[in-house]
C-alpha cells in the first residue's frame, strides 16, 4: 500500500497539496521549456530594412510586472524550490 507524504503549501495538506506542487512543477516546465526553445533559435537577419525585428513595449512596467518579474528571476535562481514553484505557478494563474 502507498502512503503519500503529508505536505503544506499554501495551507493545504495531504494529497491535494501534492497535486497543486505536480501542478505548478508542471506549470514551470512547459513555460521553461517554451522560454528555452525561444532562446535557442538563431540570430535572425533582416532581408529588408522595413522588417521588424524587434517591438519595442509602449509604457514602462507596471509595479505588477516588475514584481512578477523579479519572483521569475527568485525561481530561475532556485529551481529545486517547490515553494517558490508554487507561487510563480499560482501568480501566472
Amino acid at each position: 500500500m502507498h502512503r503519500i507524504a503529508r505536505l503544506t503549501f499554501g495551507g493545504g495538506t495531504g494529497a491535494f497539496a501534492l497535486c497543486r506542487v505536480r501542478r505548478a512543477l508542471c506549470c514551470l516546465a512547459c513555460v521553461g521549456g517554451t522560454l528555452h526553445a525561444h532562446a535557442a533559435t538563431a540570430p535572425f537577419t533582416p532581408r529588408r530594412d522595413t522588417e521588424v525585428v524587434e517591438v519595442l513595449r509602449e509604457r514602462p512596467l507596471s509595479a505588477q510586472e516588475k514584481a512578477w518579474r523579479v519572483l521569475r528571476a527568485a525561481a530561475r535562481d532556485k529551481p529545486d524550490d517547490a515553494r517558490m514553484a508554487v507561487a510563480v505557478a499560482a501568480q501566472a494563474i
